[in-house]
């Protein structure tokens, strides 16, 4: 995967390191290619990588080395539309390595045996962008990480909202469910990274002003976990989400959730958890209300969390898909075009 200055909190690194990890569980040996190794590519029977960037240059030379079969996770998440996406995509001298991250992807497709997506929005946006077929696009939801040991049925919870994560990101659209709480005086508790020392001190200032916001720091899973099993409700009105992991464990622990309309997280939750447009202060701030105020959608959200996307269903699946017997999603089939 391409390299990246966060580490774990990478959602692409932690979504690849998940998989591992399931994967290790059920008996299957995982090796984490690095470019300290020697490796002999043909003896694996798949070789997976994972997000769109340059790197993707050297498949077509591991498919020269004698690798059986290649897998993709492109973990494309962008709102950006199609035609212009597109347009990226053939971006391209043909000289030199004079191309777009989107380019260098169109290159590498026809060295690639499978792209795995993460949701029906992102198979749909693959497959118009790139021309792919549905022939070649496999649907892998992501699993939560962590759940509870049992189903949170009668569980007594704290009526506050919680979110967690790198907070200072602008599409993870903190500023706004900020102002929902404050507009409707509802207790929000935040959690996370914070990136941006302005956005710290404009915290700052913020949780001396109303005492209803609250910044718990950036949690260990341990104390995550605690924060999950007590909130009420946990909100996600992110500009551009791609599944929301955070949301799912906060599901699977027992909260109730206010989603983002925007990509694919609402795919996960089916009719159990509230959309909201995110630019909508009122919506979120009405919807958050809601199920503060007694509507709620557990436990049969956990349920639906729980059962369809735990480590070892996410760990079969994969194994599927290594061995050719996957199932397709329901995606358009695109002839050849040109722009």
């Amino acid at each position: 995967m391409p390299p990246t200055l966060m580490g774990r909190q990478n959602g692409v690194v932690s979504q690849a390191l998940t998989w591992r990890d399931c994967l290790a569980k059920i008996g299957t040996k995982v090796d984490l290619v690095t470019p300290w190794e020697t490796y002999e590519w043909d003896s694996y029977d798949a070789i997976h990588a994972f997000g769109i960037g340059h790197y993707l240059g050297m498949i077509p030379l591991l498919r020269a080395r004698g690798a059986k079969k290649i897998v993709l996770s492109p973990i494309y998440d962008s709102n950006r539309g199609n035609f212009l996406a597109s347009a990226i995509s053939h971006l391209s001298l043909p000289i030199g390595e004079m191309r777009t991250t989107m380019a260098t992807m169109r290159a590498t497709l026809p060295y690639i045996d499978t792209i795995l997506v993460r949701s029906d929005f992102e198979a749909r946006k693959i497959s118009s962008i790139f021309t792919i077929g549905q022939e070649k696009i496999v649907k892998v939801p992501l699993p939560v990480r962590f759940a509870p040991e049992e189903l949170c049925q009668g569980v007594t919870k704290d009526p506050i909202c919680s979110h967690v994560s790198i907070l200072s990101a602008s599409i993870k659209n903190v500023d706004r469910l900020i102002q929902a709480a404050i507009k409707y005086q509802f207790p929000l508790h935040l959690a996370g990274r914070i990136g941006e020392e302005g956005f710290r001190k404009r915290l700052d200032s913020i949780t001396r002003a109303h005492k209803n916001v609250v910044y718990e720091g950036h949690l260990s899973e341990e104390n995550l976990k605690k924060l999950y099993a007590r909130s009420r409700v946990f909100a996600l009105p992110s500009l551009m989400e791609g599944v929301g992991l955070v949301a799912l464990e906060a599901a699977a622990h027992g909260a109730d959730i206010v989603i983002t309309e925007r990509g694919g997280p609402k795919e996960y939750y089916g009719s159990l958890a509230r959309t909201v447009d995110p630019e909508n202060i009122d919506d979120v701030g009405t919807s958050v209300m809601g199920f503060l105020e007694g509507k709620t959608f557990q436990p049969a959200l956990s349920e639906r969390i729980l059962n369809n996307f735990s480590l070892n269903a996410t760990a079969e699946r994969l194994l599927r898909v290594y061995r050719n017997e996957a199932e397709r999603p329901d995606v358009p089939q695109i002839g050849t075009q040109s722009l």
